[in-house]
């Protein structure tokens, strides 16, 4: 069964940064460590979030260039 696409909005990914959960329609809970964890803090410390589109889908974070 595939989840669908959800798409983190600017709040949703300071949560993430400040190591805090993300929660879904769905009730699933997110949270992000490693490498994307230093991408989201670049795309926050430069304010690039209209360049950049987050998403989670089946557990996957996508993190791509508009």
């Amino acid at each position: 069964m595939s989840m669908a696409k959800y798409i983190l909005s600017k709040h949703q990914i300071k949560r993430l940064i400040d190591g805090k959960e993300v929660v879904d329609g769905h009730g699933r809970k997110y949270f992000v460590k490693g490498n994307s964890m230093e991408v989201l803090k670049m795309i926050d410390e430069r304010n690039l979030y209209d360049k950049f589109t987050v998403t989670v889908e089946n557990g996957e974070m996508d993190i791509v260039q508009k």
